[in-house]
């Protein structure tokens, strides 16, 4: 739905998933680019706390929007959660 809406409000150009899971993130990369052509899509298998460094660089001008769906967030240390919601 969030893919959706970003497609809709013409602000979605790349999507990258990011998850612990190798699996996980190229089932996401290859069903995302059947869904959404000309998407540009950057599979990151990595833990949050060690390899969110790596996604690719904000475009100039364009916001970054990190979504942590579920309760992720709360498995986090303090120190590194609050440094998340500050930093990105």
């Amino acid at each position: 739905m969030l893919l959706d809406a970003a497609t809709e409000a013409g602000t979605l150009q790349r999507y990258v998933p990011f998850d612990v899971a190798e699996q996980m993130v190229r089932d996401s990369v290859t069903e995302l680019a059947d869904d959404y052509p000309g998407l540009e899509l950057h599979g990151i298998v990595g833990d949050c706390e060690r390899h969110l460094g790596e996604s690719p660089p904000p475009e100039p001008g364009r916001p970054r929007v990190l979504g942590f769906l579920g309760g992720t967030v709360g498995n986090f240390r303090d120190r590194f959660a609050l440094s998340l919601a500050r930093a990105h």
